[in-house]
């Protein structure tokens, strides 16, 4: 709530009543959607995004090192050895000499916006019940206060709190960010991109590896491909084992006739009619979007997860590539509960060992997490891989040092008869060796 108080003030400032009901409502819908992701009720202040989506607007959230107190701390109290623990207006005077205007305030478990007018007054959103004089009431609403100086701000929560109470203030700075999503209608610019080239020697196996990655990752587009064709005439709620293997058949077929020739590949490559046994399948690209997905960022999930919601009531599903590899997603929709549409989502991975696997999610927060856990996987991939021949490696590597024969010679004694005395010629066992 406070930090979509911040955001509103900044695209147009709080003036009514309706605007504070505005902000609740998008509040908590934010709300939801931040501790359904951390899958926490209490969001800590390190947990919030640093780019989120709201109003329709991409916002770039540049936040300030915490700092903290006792909320009743006289002005001169310090602690050498912790520059970032000071008492509350220290802290304010600190942060708008740094150029912060709008600041985060949690004391105890209830956290407040404060934000800074340009006539130097200052005013306090609290999402919690309040009547007009900022004092908790069961029965009132949120507030928007006003104090014109800073004493009078600290001297307030000061009244509200006992003397234990402790306090953790950040600075926001609120900018319009055009990153996140881009949209393949407008071009990218030198500006957009996000990946530095090098040159370097590439020896005959990697050039072998990664024309390998590339077929499986034409093989595995066009299989998911025939994934989301193939919903059109059997819902995916209703595949089999057989269905999948009928589908990575046929999927394997469009694949070789269609992709395996050609030498680039790109989603303009994709028909806009699939056969499919006596039906043809026309298929219309509605968009193409692309950016940074992190699997350890809310804003990004929320970027994600936002794009999916925007585009669900009028796709069939699409097809996502991340790190190296394709993967489609179904939406279905189902009958109504409780008079609203029902909607699941069947991610589809083709992996050519395991075939192919769909996943149900019944709510696009368990498809995210699923698609994070996907990309996790494919990331450490490389590191598992190498894991495994770094034993490989050390069995080839030659060593002509004395203890290295001396580990043999033990371990040789451990096993068997592998050594003859050279005065009687018997077979000496490991119990006969000293």
């Amino acid at each position: 709530m406070s930090l979509c108080s911040l955001i509103y003030n900044d695209k147009k400032s709080i003036t009514s009543a309706e605007d504070l009901v505005e902000i609740m409502n998008i509040g908590n819908k934010l709300y939801s959607s931040l501790s359904t992701i951390s899958r926490n009720s209490f969001l800590m202040l390190t947990e919030l995004p640093s780019m989120i989506m709201v109003f329709d607007t991409n916002y770039h959230l540049q936040y300030s090192e915490s700092y903290t107190c006792r909320l009743h701390a006289n002005s001169n109290y310090s602690i050498e050895g912790f520059p970032y623990c000071m008492p509350l207006v220290s802290a304010l005077q600190t942060l708008i000499a740094e150029t912060y205007n709008s600041f985060l305030l949690t004391i105890q478990i209830n956290t407040v916006a404060i934000y800074r007018t340009l006539h130097g007054a200052y005013k306090v959103f609290d999402s919690h019940a309040r009547d007009s004089f900022g004092l908790a009431h069961p029965q009132r609403t949120c507030v928007l206060l006003h104090f014109q100086e800073m004493n009078k701000l600290v001297e307030y929560f000061q009244s509200l709190y006992t003397n234990d109470a402790i306090f953790e203030l950040k600075g926001l700075n609120i900018s319009v960010s055009e990153i996140g999503v881009h949209d393949h209608n407008k071009p990218f610019s030198s500006e957009d991109q996000n990946v530095t080239c090098q040159t370097a020697a590439v020896n005959e196996d990697i050039t072998m590896e990664i024309d390998a990655n590339i077929s499986l990752l034409k093989k595995s587009c066009a299989i998911c491909f025939y994934c989301v064709c193939f919903s059109i005439i059997k819902p995916c709620s209703y595949w089999k084992s057989f269905t999948l293997e009928a589908v990575v058949e046929h999927g394997n077929i469009f694949y070789k006739e269609n992709l395996d020739t050609s030498n680039q590949f790109t989603i303009d490559g994709l028909p806009l009619r699939l056969k499919i046994y006596d039906a043809d399948v026309d298929v219309k690209y509605s968009s193409k979007h692309q950016g940074i997905f992190s699997c350890s960022s809310l804003s990004s999930k929320l970027v994600l997860q936002r794009l999916i919601l925007d585009n669900k009531n009028v796709n069939t599903g699409f097809l996502l590539w991340l790190s190296g590899y394709c993967l489609s997603c179904v939406i279905c929709h189902t009958g109504r509960v409780a008079a609203k549409t029902k909607t699941k989502y069947f991610v589809m991975e083709f992996h050519e060992n395991q075939g192919l696997q769909v996943l149900e999610h019944n709510h696009v927060d368990s498809l995210i997490e699923t698609l994070c856990k996907i990309e996790r996987n494919q990331i450490n991939k490389p590191c598992n891989k190498r894991a495994k021949q770094v034993p490989k490696h050390q069995n080839k590597t030659s060593h002509n040092d004395l203890n290295h024969f001396i580990s043999i010679f033990h371990k040789k004694i451990m096993e068997g008869p592998f050594y003859t005395c050279t005065v009687c010629n018997r077979l000496l066992y490991r119990k006969s060796v000293t």
